[in-house]
């Protein structure tokens, strides 16, 4: 079964994240080891910002967590920062992502098709990252941040203007799901069987 056709639970993981299930909701997740560059400026984020009508989960990584806890000093209640999420029982729930372009979470962005804003790793091999955002951006499923022109204020600006227009969200979710491939997995079966029988 595809990513999207599975039955992911996500009460629990709102009721763990304390979160107020009549706000639009924005996932912030740099990747399971979290991105120490990317950081500083969530930081900033989480210090000079507060949202008032929707809310952001920020999931630092395991390895930043209590550092970053460090150096911020969570004025509202509408952001709730996290050492982790259970990504995929998020996903159909949440209306923005803000991630990395690896593959894998290109795959899960446009299974359950949500819009996102990537912020590709400048410090993975052949660049990579920016070459699977830039097929989302071409799509128009994503927004592209490069991360050396990043800041708080523009991350949040740009989070604060997608996440209250609903034509631009409804567009990239559309254009997510045109790039997904639910039967991938079947596919890449169907060719090792053919294989192994001789028939390509």
């Amino acid at each position: 079964a595809s990513l999207a056709s599975r039955v992911y639970e996500s009460e629990a993981e709102f009721d763990r994240l304390g979160l107020d299930r009549n706000l639009r909701t924005c996932l912030i997740v740099m990747g399971s080891q979290g991105a120490g560059t990317v950081n500083q400026h969530l930081e900033n984020l989480c210090n000079h910002y507060e949202p008032d009508d929707f809310q952001i989960i920020l999931a630092t990584g395991p390895k930043n967590y209590e550092d970053f806890m460090q150096h911020i000093h969570l004025k509202g209640k509408h952001i709730h920062v996290t050492d982790f999420v259970d990504q995929l029982a998020l996903l159909s729930k949440v209306d923005l992502v803000v991630a990395r372009g690896g593959a894998s979470t290109a795959a899960e962005l446009t299974a359950f098709g949500v819009p996102s804003i990537i912020i590709p790793s400048p410090y993975v091999a052949n660049n990579h990252q920016y070459y699977n955002a830039l097929e989302m951006i071409e799509k128009k499923a994503s927004l592209l941040l490069m991360e050396d022109q990043l800041s708080a204020h523009v991350l949040y600006t740009t989070i604060d203007q997608l996440i209250h227009d609903d034509v631009a969200l409804m567009e990239m979710s559309n254009h997510a799901l045109s790039l997904a491939y639910p039967d991938a997995i079947n596919d890449i079966i169907d060719v090792i069987k053919d294989t192994v029988h001789g028939t390509r």
